[in-house]
Order: structure tokens, then sequence, then C-alpha cells
């Protein structure tokens, strides 16, 4: 980058959270991290802990991850998942996404330009948006199987169960 050049402002995606089952009154704060990966030198937003960047989220919504500053070209490595919260009601979701940064030097005029890929490590393609989706326990059912009751928690939905052999 030329010296007295102005930053590469880069705007990052929002992130999602959708709910399945009842939702908690009051609403929960869902937590999403965004962690620099393998690099000391990748930029991080205002507020960071050395643990990385927490977006809150309150109930299901969309919120916008904050802005990244870049100096130089590079590709910078980051991860994005929700941290477990503590309602035992709630299965929350454990996607981690892997988003890279590829800052570059703008080949039509000065400055850098950017692009933005996000990958899920075993997933086929690229995700087109960061969403986590918790799945709420809405009640119990309590099964009669051939040997004993069981009681288990169903999920946004009902579907088939069968006791293991």
């Amino acid at each position: 980058m030329l010296i007295g050049a102005a930053p590469l402002h880069v705007e990052l995606p929002s992130v999602e959270i959708k709910l399945e089952g009842t939702a908690p009154s009051p609403a929960e704060k869902y937590k999403i991290l965004l962690k620099a990966e393998g690099s000391l030198t990748s930029p991080m937003p205002s507020g960071s802990t050395d643990e990385g960047y927490v977006l809150s989220i309150k109930g299901s919504g969309t919120e916008k991850l904050p802005v990244l500053s870049f100096e130089s070209p590079g590709v910078h490595t980051y991860t994005i998942s929700q941290i477990k919260g503590s309602n035992s009601q709630c299965s929350y979701d454990e996607t981690v996404y892997t988003m890279k940064v590829y800052v570059t030097n703008n080949e039509n005029g000065p400055g850098l330009v950017s692009e933005i890929v996000l990958t899920v490590p075993g997933m086929d393609g690229k995700p087109e948006h960061i969403i986590f989706v918790n799945k709420l326990c809405r009640t119990t059912r309590t099964i009669r199987t051939d040997r004993r009751l069981v009681t288990v928690p169903i999920y946004g939905c009902i579907s088939a169960w069968a006791p293991s052999a």
C-alpha cells in the first residue's frame, strides 16, 4: 500500500439467528463469535478481546458484523461461530463458518480491493449467508416402549422415534 493511502473498509456479512420451536420469554440474547485465525496481523473490530469479537442478537433476527479495515494486501482467515448459551431447553447450532477475506491491489487504479469467501468444513459448495438455527424444546413427551417409559424432548415438530434395540 502507498504511504498515506487510505485503508480499505470491508463490510462483513450479516448473521441471522433462526429459532425452531417456542421462543423463550423474555427473548434470549444469542452470541456470535468472530475470531481471527492463524495471524496476529489480521484486523479485528473495535471492542474485540483476546478471544475475538462478540455480536449479540436478541431473539430471532439479523445483525451485521462490523466493518474491518485493511491497510495492505493479504489473506485473512476468520471463524464465525455461536457461543453456546445456558438454556437447557435449547439445542444451539454448532456450525462453524470460515470466512476468508482476500485483500489485493486494485488492478484498475490505486488502492485495495477485497473478496469475501465463506465456507463450512464438510459442506459442499459455499454458503451465501451466515445462519444459525437453534431448536427450542417445546415440550417433552413420555413414550412407552416395550420395556420402560422414556421421556424425550420434542424440538420444533414431532418426528418418528424408536428406541434402539
